[in-house]
């Protein structure tokens, strides 16, 4: 199956459990103490304008841009896309910790034309606990746990004799797909309305 996040080498997405008009503000009311010149603005929902694919360009030392919509088949939640691998974990943490909202940060990977495939999820819960899974190349395949196991996992997939079997892409798709989420899927790239763009300029 093509999913959505194929084309990229390395693809981070967030999802918080808040609607967009007040997930904008959050956002804001955080991003306003870190970053210099800046502007926001809304627009139709495009991820190219945050970063085309195929690489999302590594490290810190280039300015930050973010696009937050409400998927079209998930009213009433917000996804994020930024342009740092990291999926901006900084940020979540902060939101997170600020206003106790859940929030799914996926990192996921073409592994046929990635360098180092990683396929992680992390949650960060109302209650402020995190629950990390990933599966990813240094000199060889590894695999990590650790926080309170969730509801939608299946802890079979652990087991695999092949630690890149025991969390990819298709496991996180079916983790997902349960919450309700179709992140293979075009549509959830699109929406209803339009996104929210903001951009750091110094």
């Amino acid at each position: 199956m093509n999913s959505f996040y194929d084309k990229y080498e390395f693809f981070p997405l967030t999802i918080l459990e808040s609607p967009l008009e007040v997930a904008q503000e959050e956002i804001k009311s955080i991003v306003e103490n870190w970053w210099g010149d800046k502007r926001t603005y809304s627009d139709k929902v495009d991820l190219d304008k945050i970063n085309p694919p195929p690489e999302i360009t590594p490290g810190g030392a280039h300015l930050t841009k973010i696009l937050l919509w409400e998927p079209k088949n998930n009213k009433g939640k917000t996804a994020l896309f930024v342009n740092l691998q990291d999926a901006y974990d900084s940020l979540i943490h902060v939101w997170n910790n600020k206003y106790g909202k859940q929030a799914i940060t996926l990192r996921l990977s073409n592994d046929s034309i990635c360098k180092y495939p990683h396929h992680e999820i992390n949650i960060k819960t109302e209650n402020k606990e995190e629950r990390v899974i990933y599966t990813h190349v240094e000199s060889k395949w590894k695999f990590f746990q650790t926080g309170p196991i969730q509801k939608f996992e299946n802890l079979n997939h652990y087991k695999s004799r092949k630690i890149k079997d025991r969390l990819n892409n298709e496991i996180i798709n079916a983790y997902l797909s349960s919450l309700g989420y179709e992140i293979w899927s075009d549509s959830f790239y699109k929406s209803n309305i339009s996104g929210i763009y903001f951009e750091q300029l110094s």
